[in-house]
Order: C-alpha cells, then structure tokens, then sequence
C-alpha cells in the first residue's frame, strides 16, 4: 500500500510537472511570436515612414495648395489656368507613384528631379526599370547631374530620361537639348549630337 500511494503521488507529480513544463513552453512560444511581431511591426512602420518622407520630401503640398484653392472656391476650376496647372500636378504625381519604393537608392534620389522640373516648367520624363542602383552616393551622383541639365533649359522644354537594366549592366539614356557628358569614373558615358537634340548614354557596372 505504502509502495502502491507512493508510485500514484510520484505519477501525479510527474503529471503536474508535464502540465508546467507544456504552459511554460506555450507561454515562451506566445512571447517569442509577440516579439516577432511587435519586431516586425516596428520595420513596417519605419518603411512606411520613410516611403512617406519620400513623398513629402518630393513636394506635395503644391498639389494639396491647388486643391484647397479649388475647394475653397478663390481658384476658379474651369479656368484654363486651373486646368493647367491641374494636368501639370496631375503629370508630376503619376511619374511621382512609378518610382517603386523597393529601388531604394533610385527611390530616394530622382523624386527631387521631378519636383525642380515641375517648378522650372520643364517637361521631365522620367522612366525606371525594376533593378536600383549599386549605392546611395552614386544614385545621389547622377539625380544631382540631372538637377544641372534641367536648371540650364527654358521653361517647355523637354528632357527624357530612362533607367533600365541592359545585360549585367544598368543603363541611363538621357535624350534633350543642351545635355552635356558628366565626368563620372563610376560609369561609362558615351555622347553623340542628333542636330536637334543630344543623346547621353551612362552605363553602371
């Protein structure tokens, strides 16, 4: 009998203890997942901050200023000054959403290229593919040699520009008037002049 309640209170002990063990072991797999999740929660939240600075660092607020203005009837919305300065902000922000956020050197640089064209009057176009740049620092590079092009033309005219991978190489192709060649030792660049406008090409390794 003595041997009989001791084997029957150790069964129940050892029962006791794999209940323990099983609740800590749930209580450490629930906490671990809470981390993970407060930790992946915290990265999308930075991403949608900076993806935001993005788009405020590229100068929305003319845009929200011209539909306040129009919601605040002192702009009159069938003016073709209105319908203008509407198709103009309305070109601006399409070529704005285009720039995926994933080029992240891209993303961050060439938004300021739209932004001065739109305020110079300048006709920008501005074409990206799906590969980024190798670094922040050259993609900073080439959106500030761009920024030249565009101060030096006259309000109308037009600069094309297109950033697509060719081979194992990436490749900008800028089509305008007045484009000079950069002295960029990161890139290989050819020129050549078609009369009417000039044609640059940069290739990054």
């Amino acid at each position: 009998m003595v041997a009989g309640a001791v084997g029957i209170g150790f069964c129940g002990l050892w029962a006791m203890l794999q209940h323990l063990l099983a609740t800590f072991g749930k209580e450490a797999v629930r906490s671990e997942r809470e981390a993970h999740e407060a930790l992946l929660q915290a990265e999308v939240e930075e991403a949608a901050q900076k993806s935001n600075q993005r788009w405020m660092d590229a100068g929305l607020e003319s845009a929200i200023n011209l539909l306040d203005e129009i919601g605040r009837i002192t702009r009159d919305p069938a003016s073709q000054a209105t319908r203008r300065a509407c198709g103009v902000e309305e070109r601006y922000l399409r070529q704005l959403i285009h720039i995926s956020p994933h080029l992240v050197n891209l993303s961050r640089a060439f938004p300021a290229t739209l932004a001065r064209a739109r305020d110079l009057g300048v006709s920008f176009f501005l074409q990206l593919g799906d590969v980024d740049i190798r670094d922040e620092e050259t993609a900073q590079s080439v959106a500030t040699y761009i920024l030249g092009l565009l101060v030096k033309l006259n309000p109308g005219d037009e600069l094309r520009a297109s950033f697509f991978p060719v081979g194992d190489a990436l490749q900008l192709t800028l089509v305008g008037e007045s484009i000079t060649s950069p002295d960029f030792p990161f890139a290989k660049v050819t020129h050549a002049d078609l009369g009417a406008v000039n044609l640059v090409e940069m290739t990054f390794a």
